[in-house]
């Protein structure tokens, strides 16, 4: 019996863990077991222990799925688009359509399985600057609101500024010049004004965005009452939706520049820019600048007619007057 229960107690004493040892090599580390299930991607982490969105290197499949679906819509919209600039505009912007819209709908097929890392970027880089995206279209809006007011008190800004200036902005600018080419290249300036204006610590950004919201304020105000409010909405919206978000996609990525440049000078951030970094904001700026050329063929080719086709009478009787 004395032996039995000796070697009972022997037995149960060696089967007794010391919570201070270490785990055997085939149990988990409860100690660890969280750093085990991060990511082992590229490292973007202020000094607060704040991280940043995950790395291209962990993919998140419903994230890459709802980007691909996106992309889809955008490549057939593109695609009708370029359908339209086919029957109305040259051959060689039907093209220029159709290549964007099949590079939306070729993403959004080959993305989920031969490239998520670069959708995973993509929506990394939107979580990373909506924020300031978000502030760069409440920005726009002030503008607006202020572009209105002006216009109340009987201030046109066009008028003034032909004046201040002694040159009509839109002067030399005919109705065939109205190019899809033409929008795409007007619009990319201040596109990449908005991005480079980080460098004046984010007013020159600033200044695109309120001084946009301000002029389309103040010439909806004086347009509106001789063609009607319905007019403008269908004579913005349509192109609108892409162009305005990829410019307020580009000040807020100037913003956010500056935001981390002073995060880094202040010792809460531990790097200014990371390879990770670079990849997910090269992803949204070359997203937003297709949106842009996207708007450029709306504007061309669905906006003006639609114009012509809804509002015909109306303009009419305003060439008449």
């Amino acid at each position: 019996m004395n032996d039995r229960s000796g070697s009972d107690e022997a037995s149960g004493s060696t089967a007794t863990r010391d919570p201070t040892s270490e785990p055997p090599a085939n149990e988990p580390n409860p100690a660890t077991a969280e750093s085990d299930r991060t990511t082992t991607g590229e490292s973007d982490r202020t000094t607060t222990g704040e991280s940043e969105p995950t790395t291209t290197d962990d993919a998140d499949p419903e994230t890459v799925r709802r980007w691909a679906i996106l992309c889809g819509l955008l490549g057939v919209a593109t695609l009708l688009v370029a359908l339209a600039t086919g029957v109305q505009g040259p051959i060689g912007e039907a093209i220029g359509a159709a290549v964007l819209g099949c590079a939306f709908v070729g993403v959004a097929v080959l993305g989920p399985r031969r490239a998520p890392g670069a959708l995973q970027a993509l929506a990394n880089g939107w979580a990373e600057h909506r924020r300031y995206t978000g502030g760069a279209a409440g920005l726009f809006f002030l503008g607006v609101a202020g572009g209105l007011a002006l216009g109340a008190t009987g201030v046109n800004l066009l008028q003034l500024i032909t004046e201040v200036t002694g040159q009509d902005p839109f002067a030399g600018i005919e109705e065939s010049d109205l190019t899809a080419w033409w929008f795409v290249q007007n619009n990319t300036i201040p596109f990449l004004v908005s991005i480079a204006g980080a460098v004046s610590l984010g007013l020159l950004s600033a200044y695109v965005i309120g001084f946009n919201g301000l002029l389309v304020g103040n010439v909806v105000w004086f347009t509106g009452g001789l063609v009607g409010v319905d007019y403008i909405l269908v004579g913005l919206l349509p192109h609108g939706i892409f162009e305005l978000t990829a410019l307020f996609v580009a000040a807020g990525v100037g913003f956010r520049i500056v935001h981390r440049l002073v995060a880094r000078i202040t010792g809460r951030r531990e790097a200014f820019v990371t390879r990770a970094y670079l990849r997910r904001t090269a992803a949204l700026v070359v997203f937003a600048w297709f949106l842009l050329v996207l708007a450029a063929f709306v504007e061309t080719y669905v906006t003006s007619p639609l114009l012509e086709t809804v509002f015909a009478e109306r303009l009419e009787g305003l060439e008449t007057a």
